[in-house]
């Protein structure tokens, strides 16, 4: 016999029958955004491209070949000449900033993890992460444990009443088996 073990029961506004769902029903949403997030955050990182060199043309003159592969090739020294232009030292190349625009995404993947925290109603200090430097009272930390089991009550009470007729059918098995 198969013994389920149900998770909330939701009766819909207009439905006479029941729904079950367990605790990763109401997170499916937030979780396939928070995957949205990450994988944009990646696709944006790869296809950045390298930063360019920024250099007065005299300045590479002559090395024109180890400056075009900079980007392609790891160059252990890349050589340039020192340059003064009207009176003045042109600066030595250097790479333009080039970062992909990643922070918002990285925000939003964030956002959504606190939202799953709240609306799991089990967050990271529930589950013993404590942060940096963070010191606690062991009632403190027992506290935020059994704030999150009052969110999760029901999963453990109706496992339990799950392993009840799991109990009852294997003690009726045995009175008809001998």
């Amino acid at each position: 016999p198969l013994i389920p073990v149900f998770g909330d029961r939701i009766l819909s506004a207009g439905q006479s029958r029941v729904k079950f769902a367990g605790q990763v029903h109401w997170n499916q949403d937030l979780q396939r955004s928070f995957n949205y997030y990450k994988s944009s955050e990646l696709e944006l990182i790869t296809n950045a491209p390298k930063n360019p060199w920024i250099a007065e043309e005299d300045s590479i003159e002559n090395y024109d070949d180890d400056w075009a592969e900079s980007n392609t090739r790891p160059k252990a020294v890349l050589k340039y000449r020192s340059v003064v232009k009207s009176g003045q030292q042109v600066s030595a190349p250097f790479r333009a900033d080039n970062q992909a625009q990643t922070q918002s995404v990285i925000n939003s993947a964030n956002q959504a993890i606190a939202d799953m925290d709240i609306t799991s109603g089990v967050n990271q200090s529930m589950m013993g992460d404590q942060g940096i430097n963070q010191v606690e009272s062991g009632l403190a930390l027992l506290t935020k444990e059994n704030a999150g089991e009052v969110t999760t009550a029901q999963y453990v009470d109706n496992l339990s009443v799950s392993i009840e007729q799991t109990c009852r059918v294997v003690l009726n098995m045995l009175t008809y088996s001998s």
